[in-house]
């Protein structure tokens, strides 16, 4: 094993299994590293180092995706945390607020983790698990009732993207001919008839 003279910074890589290290702070625009770095510390930059380095997803609050191509090297903690705006960011730190979830384990930070909004009736929002109903259900007045959680009624439905109950096209229900099932409809009009069959002399 060669030694290198570093001043400051090391650094431990991988990139597709193949182990690199070296002085300097250094960046790598290859999409399938991770980099493990150490300051001020006798050859430090170690397979241990590595091993015990917490690596967390990355992403700020306006890009549209996290990948493992955007990690980061963390001291204690990866958090995920959803804004009222509904936008998400995932990175280095501890939880203070409601919609954020942190936890210690690498690559532990996924959406998955965190919650996401459903609208409510109001028109602010509610905050569920990432895997938990949203729902939208048509009243008795034809108005819109939406939340956090599952249907009560035949005339809702549920869904589970962020945000997905926004209520827009949600139909009208009208009894169907057998005076029992439903028939969703694009207006609230409904109707009911009977045919007469008189016949004339």
């Amino acid at each position: 094993m060669s030694i290198l003279d570093c001043h400051k910074t090391s650094y431990r890589s991988t990139v597709d299994l193949c182990v690199e290290q070296g002085c300097g702070n250094k960046t790598w625009n290859e999409s399938n590293v991770r980099a493990a770095k150490c300051q001020n510390l006798h050859l430090c930059n170690t397979k241990k180092l590595f091993d015990e380095s917490l690596f967390c997803l990355n992403k700020g609050k306006d890009e549209l995706n996290e990948t493992k191509s955007s990690v980061i090297q963390c001291d204690n903690e990866c958090f995920t945390r959803r804004y009222l705006d509904g936008k998400l960011e995932q990175g280095c730190g501890n939880c203070t607020d409601v919609d954020c979830k942190s936890c210690k384990i690498n690559f532990c930070n996924a959406k998955e983790i965190g919650v996401k909004h459903c609208w409510t009736t109001n028109g602010s929002t509610c905050s569920t698990g990432y895997y938990d109903n949203c729902f939208t259900e048509r009243t008795e007045t034809n108005e819109l009732n939406k939340g956090c959680g599952n249907c009560t009624s035949l005339t809702c439905k549920t869904c589970t993207g962020h945000r997905c109950n926004d209520g827009n096209k949600f139909p009208y229900y009208c009894l169907n001919s057998d005076g029992q099932s439903l028939l969703e409809c694009p207006t609230p009009d409904c109707y009911i008839d009977k045919s007469n069959n008189l016949s004339i002399a």
